[in-house]
């Protein structure tokens, strides 16, 4: 929480115990769940929040697991709202699977990729009606063409490009793995 501002002119906040991730996918499933279900209830929050305007929420701008405050193992708390600004719930949710499921690893089978990404797009809302597949390629492009093109974030851009460029080339592969996750789920009638 914010508690105001100090004599050098820098924002005092409130600590939240707990661990901070420092690498992107390698979480165990109930992990990235979890995540899904705290992203969702931040937007929620927002929604009544008028500085969202149009949009239908404010979104935290990088819900990646450097984001998130975990205790006992588990996302408990979103942290470094620095990029906050309004937006669409998918958009942010193609992001945050992109980065806590690490797709594009190419140690993880695309149809595993893509199962995942169906749990976890249902985890953030079982009745979303959005493409999961094509929020996480919109959110990699955006990525790619949001990182400086400086050699400070030469490693990052090119990780980001390479997450994109092997999406796109698996995405039939991927979309099976969303498929059959979808065709298995359990009916909500």
């Amino acid at each position: 929480r914010f508690l105001g501002i100090d004599e050098k002119g820098r924002e005092i906040l409130t600590y939240i115990p707990g661990t901070v991730p420092q690498q992107v996918g390698g979480f165990e499933k109930g992990q990235w769940l979890a995540a899904a279900r705290l992203l969702r209830l931040f937007h929620d929050a927002t929604v009544d929040c008028e500085l969202r305007g149009e949009f239908e929420v404010i979104c935290h701008g990088d819900a990646a697991p450097g984001n998130y405050v975990l205790r006992d193992g588990m996302p408990f708390a979103l942290i470094d709202f620095d990029g906050s600004r309004p937006g669409r719930r998918e958009e942010e949710v193609g992001y945050a699977a992109w980065m806590w499921l690490h797709i594009g690893n190419r140690k993880v089978a695309p149809e595993e990729q893509g199962s995942n990404l169906a749990d976890f797009v249902a985890a953030y809302d079982a009745a979303a009606t959005w493409n999961p597949l094509i929020a996480v390629l919109e959110a990699q492009k955006a990525a790619v063409a949001q990182i400086p093109n400086s050699f400070k974030w030469a490693n990052i851009k090119a990780w980001a490009q390479a997450s994109l460029v092997w999406t796109y080339r698996q995405r039939g592969r991927i979309a099976a793995g969303i498929a059959m996750r979808s065709e298995s789920a359990p009916s909500s009638s």
